[in-house]
C-alpha cells in the first residue's frame, strides 16, 4: 500500500513538471485577454486552469530519483512548519535497490528530520541533503538544525529520552536496508545539528 500511495505522489510531481511545460502559453493567453480588456474571458480561463491544476501539496527540487522526490515532497507537506529543503548534488536515478527499500530509507529519514524541525523554536527549520558521487560509491548526508541535548547510543545515535522508543523503529529500519546492501551509515550529533552520513555502492 505504501509503494502505491508513493506511485501515486511520483504521478503527481510528473502532472506538475507537464503543468509548469505548458505554464508561458497558458500566460500568453492571459496576456492576450487582458490587453484586449477581455476581462471575462481572462476570468474564465484562470478558472479553467485552477480546475485542471489543483496543486496543493509542496514540490521539492529534483533530487534525480522521482520516488524520492514524492517521498520529500509528501513528507514535507505534512509538516507543521514551513521547512526548507537545500539539495547539494543529485541523486543516480538507479541504487540498484528495491524501491521498497528506497521507500523505507528516505521516508524515514526524512520523516526524523521533519519531525526535528517542527520542534525548532528558535533556529529556521531547514533539511540539507548532499550528495557526492564517484567510480564506487555514493554518499548521502542529511542534516538538520537542533535546539536539545542529545544522548548517543551504542549505534552512534543520538536522541533524547522520550524519543528513544519513537525513533527505534524507524532508526531500525534504517540502519537494516543500509545494512542490508553493504552500505555504511554514521550518525553526527553536536549541539548545534544532527547529521546522517550513508555511504552505498554505486550501481551508475
Amino acid at each position: 500500500m505504501e509503494k502505491e500511495y508513493y506511485d501515486a505522489q511520483v504521478k503527481y510531481i510528473n502532472e506538475i513538471r507537464s503543468i509548469r511545460h505548458d505554464i508561458q502559453a497558458h500566460m500568453i493567453v492571459l496576456q492576450y485577454y487582458l490587453e484586449s480588456e477581455n476581462f471575462e474571458k481572462a476570468k474564465a480561463y484562470l478558472y479553467d486552469m485552477k480546475q485542471h491544476q489543483n496543486i496543493d501539496r509542496i514540490v521539492v527540487q529534483d533530487t534525480g530519483h522521482d520516488l524520492v522526490n514524492a517521498i520529500i515532497s509528501d513528507t514535507l507537506s505534512r509538516s507543521s512548519k514551513k521547512i526548507e529543503f537545500q539539495l547539494k548534488g543529485m541523486l543516480p536515478a538507479d541504487f540498484g535497490m528495491a524501491e521498497y527499500d528506497v521507500c523505507t530509507l528516505f521516508s524515514n529519514l526524512f520523516s526524523n528530520a521533519r519531525e526535528a524541525c517542527e520542534k525548532l523554536v528558535e533556529k529556521e527549520p531547514v533539511i540539507v541533503m548532499e550528495v557526492q558521487e564517484n567510480k564506487q560509491d555514493c554518499m548521502i548526508v542529511l542534516q538538520n538544525p537542533i535546539e536539545w541535548k542529545l544522548e548517543t547510543d551504542g549505534t552512534g545515535f543520538g536522541t533524547s529520552k522520550k524519543e528513544k522508543e519513537a525513533h527505534g523503529f524507524g532508526l531500525k529500519n534504517i540502519m537494516k536496508v543500509v545494512k542490508q546492501y553493504n552500505g555504511k551509515i554514521d550518525f553526527l550529533v553536536t549541539d548545534q545539528s544532527f547529521r546522517v552520513e550513508i555511504i552505498l555502492e554505486n550501481k551508475k
